[in-house]
């Protein structure tokens, strides 16, 4: 049952509206498996975590219990590959939070599984008999959380449901299912747009602030060259209409990167588009919103503990060395049958790239111990170092080349929490190295815009902010 909302207005000041958002749990049944080698290539080749998720998301669902939050906002891919018993142990979860606090949710395409590929895995096998749900089910089972609350709800051709609903005193609430636009990319087909217009037109008829959640996203985040491919289609079309019509606020998930995008039209409309990172990866993003007199506030939290096989685990340094196991695990590939198969478990050629193993051995050994000052004295002699002073190579001299891989790695998904100097010897090594990628490589073009967003951050934090 939800919890019934208090509404305060004196001397016609509107009382604040408390919001958390959440992205991305792909919450994963551990009766699909967790351990063996197919499980183990699986597991080391994402930057969130498979078993864990169901400890990491009751942690984070007893967190938001206990907070002052209105409601709870959950914005698609709430399963692995929307395996049946994911999706029942996830709604399980839902209804006990339920019990304190609203929650409205999103589904997206790993929800009913897109691209068939459901896995389950026992000792050296993986098998793909797993029972799932379909995108007409999601629209049942999810009912509860949103649509049978809803202002309006629209059905769309896949069986899902977009909604609007109230919350506080000035906060509307338009969640979008954006999984195909008909023409085989994520959006809208026409006649949803229109519904998405008029909710948009009622809303400011209303005098509600209306904010939006998607899961796929309007803007890039980082760089088009990064998630160009995580939009909806035909992108600047869609995000012009949908700011003609209102739009001025929307969270989406997708790319698991915590990040803040902006877009102002010729008019002098801007939307602010929030990228709130996975739940279940590094670094367990919990998104608050308030809002309180036509102002929108957001912070960002990080999860700091979980409970995991009896025992209390620090959450950031867990799921960064997670994380860094998409990129260690290929460098300690021992022999070239297991740097296939983890070239292959990242959704790389394994096939042809792994027969280059004997080649490429002594550079993922140089990789692993280097320093960038041995970078620079074999990148220097071709040319990949132009401009950098002898000064800067110094001052590097010493720096190890993985650690700083990290570095960089955890920025692309915490929004740059760790900060590179700009005009620092660092930055102008790699900046310079990326330069000369992108002169030699056509398909690299904006590679070093790219990488100064990656190493010192977004135009505007990604961790907090006020974004009316």
């Amino acid at each position: 049952m939800f919890i019934i909302l208090k509404r305060r207005v004196c001397a016609g000041v509107k009382e604040m509206t408390k919001l958390t958002f959440i992205a991305d749990l792909h919450h994963y049944s551990e009766t699909l498996g967790t351990s063996g080698r197919q499980y183990t290539l699986r597991s080391g080749s994402d930057q969130k975590c498979l078993a864990e998720t169901g400890a990491i998301i009751d942690a984070a669902f007893a967190k938001i219990a206990q907070s002052d939050t209105q409601a709870v906002m959950l914005i698609g891919d709430v399963t692995n590959d929307g395996e049946r018993v994911s999706h029942m142990e996830l709604l399980e979860k839902l209804r006990t939070l339920q019990q304190k606090k609203p929650v409205y949710t999103v589904t997206a395409t790993h929800d009913w599984c897109c691209d068939g590929n459901p896995r389950r895995f026992c000792g050296n096998s993986v098998s793909h008999d797993v029972p799932t749900c379909t995108s007409e089910e999601l629209g049942r089972l999810y009912a509860p959380f949103g649509p049978e609350q809803a202002l309006d709800v629209y059905t769309t051709h896949l069986g899902t449901q977009s909604y609007t609903v109230d919350i506080g005193d000035d906060v509307r609430l338009l969640a979008l299912i954006d999984d195909q636009n008909g023409r085989g990319r994520a959006g809208f087909t026409e006649e949803h747009f229109q519904w998405i217009e008029t909710q948009l037109h009622r809303a400011a008829k209303a005098g509600r602030v209306l904010i939006a959640m998607e899961h796929h996203l309007l803007l890039p985040s980082v760089h088009p060259l990064f998630t160009g491919g995580c939009c909806v289609g035909e992108r600047e079309e869609v995000v012009r209409r949908l700011m003609r019509a209102g739009l001025r606020y929307v969270f989406v998930g997708h790319s698991h990167m915590q990040f803040v995008s902006r877009f102002t039209d010729e008019a002098g409309r801007t939307l602010t588009q929030v990228n709130v990172g996975s739940l279940c990866g590094y670094p367990a993003p919990i998104c608050r919103v308030t809002v309180a007199n036509g102002r929108v506030r957001f912070f960002t939290e990080h999860l700091q503990s979980f409970v995991w096989k009896g025992q209390a685990v620090p959450a950031q340094p867990y799921l960064a060395a997670h994380a860094f196991q998409m990129i260690d695990r290929l460098l300690q590939s021992p022999n070239q049958k297991e740097f296939t198969d983890r070239l292959t478990a990242l959704q790389l050629p394994g096939e042809k790239f792994g027969a280059l193993y004997p080649l490429v051995r002594p550079l993922l050994c140089f990789v692993r111990a280097a320093t960038l000052g041995q970078c620079a004295s074999v990148l220097r002699p071709l040319g990949f170092l132009k401009g950098v002073p002898e000064s800067c190579v110094r001052e590097c001299q010493s720096v190890r080349l993985l650690p700083l891989v990290h570095r960089i790695f955890l920025n692309l998904f915490d929004g740059a929490e760790h900060p590179f100097f700009r005009g620092g010897a660092q930055y102008r090594l790699v900046m310079a190295f990326m330069a000369s990628l992108e002169k030699r490589v056509p398909a690299l073009c904006g590679l070093t815009d790219a990488a100064d967003v990656l190493l010192c951050g977004g135009r505007w934090p990604a961790d907090s902010g006020d974004i009316t």
